[in-house]
């Protein structure tokens, strides 16, 4: 049986190629480096190493042990994430999602579905989002786009448009619908965790100026009593009762404009079998 710490400390020797330098990373002596990796060909049965009067290099039995290693060292790892996680997912509901909308509407049903306790993520970027689901950091996922992968099952959640709320006096008040362009150099009250909606902000209104809040009562009283432009949606207009003071102003273009999919792995669906029936036969908004 050849013991991890041992295979740890080859590829230690492996990545920085010499005794010296590997032990000093692993933190230990140079001797004691020199005797495992003697112990070590001596528990494979064969030569492992090249050995000159001042240096030790790896023979091909040596590299081919290296290959194997990382890839037991990777199982392992692996292992006891995943056996952690089951342990977790006994009594926790993990999910992530791209907005806090979907959050704001899906918390409420989920408690009433399931009786572990839910723990939402909140992240801003598909790519890192889809990972932490491929990883099993998460049961399920709420995105913006759809998978490619065939492991992978949708259900389409809902739409939300981004609108701007003004005040009646507010140059743009009169208009029916507005563009980007038209608020390029405004000053826009705004809160922090709006997920990718930041994204889209800073990517499409480079120019204007922007009041960012990170408390989200604070900001929904400016934003309801001052005379700040800031943004809402036609979801959150249905969630949160906006003050009569104010004018909506949609925005038509194509990236104000997404629609939200529950994304899980088809493996676990008979586990998320309650929630994902009760999405397909209640619309969530």
């Amino acid at each position: 049986m050849i013991e991890s710490y041992l295979l740890e400390q080859l590829l230690a020797f492996e990545k920085f190629g010499t005794l010296s330098k590997a032990a000093q990373f692993i933190h230990m002596s140079q001797p004691s480096l020199s005797l495992s990796m003697k112990r070590l060909e001596d528990l494979i049965g064969v030569p492992l190493f090249t050995r000159t009067k001042n240096r030790i290099i790896l023979n091909e039995n040596g590299q081919l042990l290296v290959k194997y290693a990382h890839e037991l060292l990777d199982f392992e790892r692996n292992m006891i994430q995943q056996i952690r996680l089951a342990e977790v997912s006994q009594h926790e509901l993990h999910y992530a999602s791209i907005s806090p909308t979907p959050v704001f509407l899906l918390d409420s049903i989920l408690q009433q579905l399931s009786t572990k306790k839910v723990k939402t993520q909140l992240i801003d970027d598909n790519d890192l989002l889809f990972s932490s689901l491929l990883e099993d950091k998460v049961e399920f996922i709420i995105s913006t786009t759809t998978p490619k992968n065939p492991k992978l099952a949708t259900i389409r959640l809902f739409q939300e448009q981004l609108y701007l709320s003004v005040d009646p006096t507010h140059l743009l008040a009169t208009k029916k619908n507005i563009t980007f362009q038209d608020i390029a150099t405004e000053n826009i009250l705004l809160f922090k965790n709006i997920g990718f909606w930041m994204n889209v902000c800073r990517f499409r209104l480079p120019s204007a100026n922007f009041l960012i809040m990170d408390n989200f009562e604070v900001f929904t009283k400016v934003a309801d009593t001052g005379n700040f432009p800031h943004f809402t949606s036609n979801v959150m207009q249905k969630l949160l009762t906006s003050p009569d003071n104010k004018v909506l102003l949609p925005l038509e273009e194509k990236d104000s404009i997404v629609t939200y999919y529950l994304i899980f792995k088809k493996q676990y669906q008979d586990t998320l079998a309650p929630i994902l029936t009760h999405l397909n036969s209640h619309p969530i908004i």
